[in-house]
């Protein structure tokens, strides 16, 4: 988490300059919304097993991933739609960053879905915590 939160920080202050280094930042970005993305799946899908161990019904309620998968959806699954959502992602910050008038403003889509991945790890880390415990 600690890691994620650095990362953002140094990417915030990110200029608006097309040179050679800045046209990486939102690969670097990319990298780190897959990382977020992956650990919750990881953590999601942890929580379904403690679930059905435990005999506490866990589903997956995201759209995008339990209608073409079920509710109950595999890690790889997980990472499959993370990575495409990634990808999409990443060319929708491309064009953003064509445009003169949103180009200081790359940087929100993948952060705030780096953002959202890493709340959603922790929650779904307490959540199975706590179902351990039960």
């Amino acid at each position: 988490m600690k890691f994620l939160i650095l990362t953002l920080c140094l990417f915030i202050n990110a200029s608006s300059d097309t040179s050679r280094v800045n046209a990486y930042y939102p690969v670097l970005l990319g990298t780190v919304q897959l990382y977020a993305a992956i650990t919750d799946g990881i953590t999601t899908r942890m929580c379904m097993d403690m679930g059905q161990i435990k005999g506490f019904p866990v589903y997956e309620r995201d759209p995008l991933i339990s209608i073409p998968f079920g509710k109950q959806p595999t890690i790889t699954e997980f990472i499959a739609v993370n990575m495409c959502s990634m990808a999409a992602t990443y060319l929708f910050v491309c064009l953003i960053r064509k445009n003169s008038s949103t180009r200081k403003v790359w940087w929100i889509p993948q952060t705030s879905l780096i953002i959202a991945h890493s709340f959603q790890t922790n929650w779904n880390y307490r959540l199975y915590e706590r179902l351990k415990r039960v």
